[in-house]
């Protein structure tokens, strides 16, 4: 398994940042952090997505591991700032599936009108080649 994630707030998909890939691991920590310039005002309007994905060498065509996709951002960074957050993956359709756990931490800064995003690790992953690597 190669995973990496993608994190980008929705409506609008703007900005856009991914963390490295690691190879060969189903519990890759990653503990990077990414911040999105976001107005007070429209945080309650936005949602956080984060795609889980296995790096594919062989194709321009990563696979989709699953999701995890945030709501209510200003409740979420306003409750426990910095406080380590652990969410199902999803799969696109919504549905329970064993696809592993996604760790992140959010802070916001209101008079930098920063969100702060920390993406820690992911655990369990579901191996997604023959190898059963991922």
């Amino acid at each position: 398994s190669a995973p990496y994630v993608k994190i980008y707030l929705l409506p609008d998909r703007k900005k856009k940042f991914q963390t490295k890939v690691l190879r060969r691991t189903l519990n890759p920590e990653w503990d990077e952090t990414f911040s999105f310039g976001v107005p007070f005002g429209e945080l309650p309007a936005r949602r956080l997505h984060f795609g889980v994905y296995d790096f594919d060498r062989f194709s321009s065509r990563h696979d989709l591991i699953g999701q995890v996709v945030l709501d209510n951002l200003l409740e979420a960074a306003e409750a426990r700032p910095e406080v380590p957050i652990w969410r199902d993956i999803q799969e696109g359709s919504g549905e329970k599936a064993d696809l592993g756990e996604v760790n992140f931490s959010l802070c916001y800064l209101p008079t930098a009108g920063r969100l702060t995003v920390t993406v820690i690790r992911a655990s369990n992953l579901r191996a997604m080649d023959l190898t059963g690597y991922s």
